[in-house]
């Protein structure tokens, strides 16, 4: 992720992925649903990402794939920075039917690193069965008291 960052100084990459609705192929009136496809982009540019949801009729859905990808000149995805969201990167709007949002990647990279550093924290932080809970020494020699660091255990359980 932290390589997308740093690529999307100099590139702008677009992912757009149309799907088929689920809505009806006929209407009661004979006519064919022009909102049949929705198309999903998501745009990487100097720092940001932004996420676009669009319908597109059947005709203009015929000449996309339903799954692209390409790059192209970086562009600013944040335009007026008048607000203070704006100025730390963050835009939403909904224009027509079509709303889209705007994140920095920085957030992305802080929520994506904080679950992984939150799992090795509580993986170290636990005590495990056999071992000091105060300096984490083997207890299988010693179960009623650390050697260690003096601490009163008790029967400490057996490390399987």
């Amino acid at each position: 992720m932290v390589g997308l960052w740093v690529r999307s100084e100099w590139v702008a990459d677009t992912a757009n992925w149309a799907s088929f609705l689920d809505t009806e192929l006929w209407r009661p009136d004979g006519t064919i649903p022009q909102d049949r496809y929705r198309v999903v982009s998501v745009i990487s540019s100097r720092g940001h990402v932004r996420v676009s949801v669009w319908r597109m009729n059947q005709d203009s859905a015929s000449r996309w794939p339903l799954l692209e990808h390409y790059s192209s000149p970086p562009t600013d995805l944040i335009g007026r920075r008048d607000s203070l969201l704006r100025r730390v990167g963050f835009s939403a709007a909904r224009p027509g039917d079509s709303p889209s949002v705007v994140i920095p990647m920085w957030v992305l990279i802080a929520l994506a690193t904080a679950l992984p550093l939150a799992r090795l924290r509580c993986h170290f932080s636990t005590t495990r069965p056999g071992l000091c809970p105060k300096c984490a020494y083997d207890l299988r020699a010693t179960p009623d008291r650390c050697p260690e660091c003096g601490t009163a255990v008790g029967a400490a359980e057996p490390v399987v």
